[in-house]
C-alpha cells in the first residue's frame, strides 16, 4: 500500500476546490448544477449531475475535499464521455474540470 507524506494510507486523498461564484441576483443562473466551470486553482475534476455523466460507482478510495467554506468526503467515481474518469458527488454545487487535469489528457502538438 502506498503512503503519502505524512505516512498516510492512500485509500483516501485530499483536495481543494476553490471555486468561487457570484450569481449577482442573475435569475438565469439559479443553479451551477447545469454550467460546467473550469477552474484552474482545483487539484481535481469533480461533477454533481447526473445527467452529464455515466457509470457513477462507489469507489473504496475516499477524497477528502476541503473548499472555501467546508470538508467534505466523497467516495463515488462517474465517467464524462471524450474526458474519462472524475470525482462524482451528488451534493456538490458545480460541475468542475480541473485545469491540470484537461492538460495532462490533451495532446500536445508541435
Amino acid at each position: 500500500m502506498e503512503s503519502n507524506a505524512t505516512g498516510a494510507s492512500n485509500r483516501s486523498s485530499r483536495a481543494w476546490i476553490g471555486l468561487q461564484i457570484n450569481l449577482m441576483n442573475d435569475n438565469k443562473h439559479k443553479s451551477m448544477k447545469n454550467e460546467i466551470t473550469l477552474d484552474n486553482g482545483s487539484t481535481l475534476s469533480l461533477f454533481c449531475n447526473p445527467d452529464m455523466v455515466e457509470d457513477i460507482n462507489e469507489t473504496t478510495r475516499i477524497l477528502e475535499l476541503h473548499t472555501n467554506s467546508v470538508k467534505a468526503r466523497c467516495d463515488q467515481k462517474a465517467s464524462v464521455p471524450e474526458f474519462g474518469n472524475l470525482w462524482f458527488d451528488q451534493n456538490a454545487i458545480a460541475n468542475i474540470f480541473g485545469f491540470e487535469d484537461l492538460v495532462k489528457k490533451t495532446p500536445y502538438y508541435l
